[in-house]
């Protein structure tokens, strides 16, 4: 049995913090990368448009999007996952410490190369993942109508909860005005500028065999490859 040891997180640099797991020896390991902006949540458009653009990039990339073999790295142990919220986005990477490096690497050029694809019309595909993401948005929106009173007071409260606060109505309005070509113009405003610099916060936690400079470099050189992409 493990006997737990509080250890606080250790800074590196550029706002890089590790934590290592000393109890249980497995080589996993999982880094958060919180790339900050407010526009993902300051208006009900914003968040709207911030939520069909997680959806859209899942979507593309869970199905072995070209360079990028989801299905394959979780077989071998590795998930990802994309997160929008009132402080910006979070790109998530787990896995297996031996292959996280390429890993981060690999994901993050299928990122920049999806969304390059997308605000050039290169992506023949982008139409119906944006009535796909609409479209089960929409469904979650209108549950609250057919919801039980619990479920719709926790809706509400969690909506009370939220900083900006937007009410169901205008993420609805927000959500029949959200168009392809305003879907690329908000990436265009709001995401390029935050995906094409290091990350505001990144924070790795678990058992690193390798030095965490590894993953840290991998995080550079996405930064350096998204720059000379854009």
């Amino acid at each position: 049995r493990a006997t737990y040891i509080y250890k606080p997180p250790q800074y590196i640099h550029n706002q890089f913090w590790t934590k290592q797991d000393t109890n249980f020896g497995i080589p996993r390991a999982s880094v958060f990368a919180l790339y900050r902006t407010s526009h993902c949540a300051a208006t009900a458009s914003d968040l709207i448009l911030a939520r069909l653009w997680r959806s859209c990039v899942i979507d593309a990339l869970r199905d072995n999007y070209p360079g990028f073999e989801s299905y394959d790295a979780s077989l071998a142990g590795l998930d990802w996952g994309l997160a929008v919220g009132t402080r910006g986005f979070t790109l998530t990477c787990a896995g297996y410490d031996q292959k996280l490096d390429l890993f981060i690497s690999e994901l993050t050029k299928a990122l920049l190369h999806f969304t390059s694809d997308l605000i050039q019309n290169n992506h023949l595909d982008a139409q119906l993942l944006l009535d796909r993401a609409k479209d089960a948005l929409g469904r979650d929106l209108a549950r609250d109508d057919v919801a039980p009173p619990a479920s719709r007071a926790a809706s509400e409260l969690a909506l009370a909860l939220e900083i900006p606060r937007h009410n169901v109505d205008a993420m609805r309005q927000a959500l029949g005005e959200a168009t392809l070509p305003r879907l690329i113009e908000w990436i265009q405003s709001v995401i390029i500028p935050a995906l094409t610099t290091w990350p505001d916060t990144t924070f790795l936690a678990g058992n690193i065999a390798s030095n965490p400079s590894t993953l840290v470099n991998a995080l550079f050189d996405a930064t350096s490859i998204k720059k000379k992409k854009f």
